[in-house]
């Protein structure tokens, strides 16, 4: 008597790869942009993008094109008093930062948990931002304070909550950009 298998081996591990793409993809955190213009030629894009992809493409940058971008020394030197002044912002109470009214523009900046909220009302648009600034104290520890680091802003990102982190209201366009 012959034994036969349910399933091929072939298509078990093909169905084994789907699942663990799927999953992956499912668990990684994603940036996902929403433009929408106005007018006889308007478009709306939603462009959902891993951030495990901006890593990587930020990380994939030759070291030797960001060697020839050096930061100027007073950067480094200055390295200690900018990671204190993060950390005293993570850790003061929460509240309004900063207040300019200028004649066409009214910017704001709150603290509140973790988050530094940028809110500008302008005469030609309406933006709100919000960032972690934990992670900001991260990216910098980080960072070798020598050659920029394209990566930073994904770091950064990388340990926002999932929400909106900028909105853009303007006459002609409007733009989203949420973690999910």
């Amino acid at each position: 008597m012959k034994y036969q298998r349910g399933m091929g081996t072939v298509p078990t591990v093909a169905l084994a790869a789907l699942a663990g793409i799927l999953t992956a993809g499912l668990m990684m955190d994603w940036v996902v942009v929403d433009v929408e213009t106005t007018g006889p030629d308007a478009v709306n894009l939603t462009i959902p993008f891993p951030l495990l992809v901006g890593r990587v493409a930020a990380a994939a940058i030759p070291n030797a094109l960001l060697e020839e971008a050096v930061m100027p020394p007073e950067v480094g030197e200055n390295r200690e008093l900018v990671l204190a002044a993060v950390k005293a912002l993570s850790e003061c109470p929460d509240g309004n930062l900063v207040t300019v009214d200028a004649p066409d523009a009214k910017v704001q900046i709150d603290k509140r948990g973790d988050q530094l909220y940028i809110e500008v009302d302008a005469d030609d648009a309406l933006v709100h931002c919000q960032v972690p600034v934990k992670g900001i104290y991260k990216a910098l520890d980080a960072w070798d304070w020598k050659t920029p680091d394209p990566g930073m802003a994904f770091k950064i990102l990388a340990s926002a909550d999932n929400g909106e982190l900028v909105s853009v209201d303007a006459e002609d366009v409007k733009v989203s950009i949420r973690i999910w």
